[in-house]
Formats: structure tokens, C-alpha cells, sequence
């Protein structure tokens, strides 16, 4: 029978055995189902190009994420639970001022074509326009801002 937590097995012998991770993530297409500001110390809500979903290719200790928005990044897997490398882009302006953007993605597997989790994107501005960038957008240099996300498989 399993315990409440459904963690561990026990067999008829009595002794506790480590139930293997019960899954692992779908490779192929995905596509994220919506998202969610949690928090938005950048402005993002209105103009922010969230991208539509990501390619998954499994490897060992976890997977690959390529979003045809940003470049691929790798990410943990453990028990369900994933953690991904920050992955980022940079816009320059004419003014020699620079916008760079970070992208953590962290969160869990509820089926092995289910997922949810969170977007932390980090901005800083370079260069001498910062605060009137900031001012147009509505930021303060360094921001973050916080998204949830529900993903499936196509």
C-alpha cells in the first residue's frame, strides 16, 4: 500500500522502499496555456512578448528548453520538480543606452504533459538614458518581475 503522501512504498515485508520518480516530461512541443502576473516591479504586464512555448528534449539529470524568443537553456529535474538556467537577451537603443533582460523558469510536472510554474524576469538598463528609459516605462533599474505559467504538451 502507499503512505498518504504517496512518497514511499511499503512492501508486505515491512521495510520502507524510495518510490522512483513517477514520471518524466513528454519531449516534443509545448505550449504555455496563459499566464499570470504575480508581480510586476517592471512594467510588463501590457507590452511584455511572453513566447507562445518551447521544444523539450529529456537528458540525463533533467532536459533542454529551446523557445524560438530566447536561447535554449538547460534545467534541472528532480521528483517532479524543475529549475532552469537563466536565459536572457539584450535590446540597444539609439542613444548608446542598453535594456537586458533575464529569464529563470522554475516549477513542476503535475502529469508528464502538465506542467505550472513561475517566470522571474530580471531587467537592467545600461548606459546613460536609463532614467529616462525607466521614466517612459515605468521602472526602476535593476526590476524584477514575477509570472506564473500553466504549460501541455501539443
Amino acid at each position: 500500500f502507499f503512505s498518504a503522501c504517496g512518497q514511499e512504498e511499503v512492501e508486505e515485508t515491512g521495510q520502507d522502499t524510495q518510490q522512483e520518480d513517477a514520471f518524466a516530461p513528454e519531449e516534443g512541443r509545448w505550449s504555455f496555456q496563459g499566464w499570470e502576473v504575480e508581480s510586476d516591479g517592471c512594467s510588463l504586464e501590457e507590452e511584455w512578448a511572453a513566447p507562445n512555448g518551447f521544444d523539450l528534449r529529456l537528458e540525463e539529470g533533467g532536459f533542454n528548453l529551446d523557445m524560438t524568443t530566447l536561447d535554449e537553456t538547460t534545467c534541472t529535474l528532480e521528483g517532479g520538480v524543475f529549475l532552469c538556467e537563466s536565459v536572457g537577451r539584450e535590446w540597444p537603443f539609439e542613444s548608446g543606452t542598453s535594456l537586458v533582460e533575464s529569464l529563470v523558469l522554475t516549477g513542476e510536472f503535475q502529469a508528464s504533459n502538465r506542467a505550472s510554474g513561475e517566470a522571474t524576469i530580471g531587467q537592467e538598463c545600461l548606459g546613460e538614458g536609463c532614467e529616462q528609459l525607466g521614466e517612459l516605462r515605468g521602472a526602476t533599474y535593476p526590476c524584477q518581475t514575477v509570472m506564473a505559467f500553466e504549460a501541455e504538451t501539443d
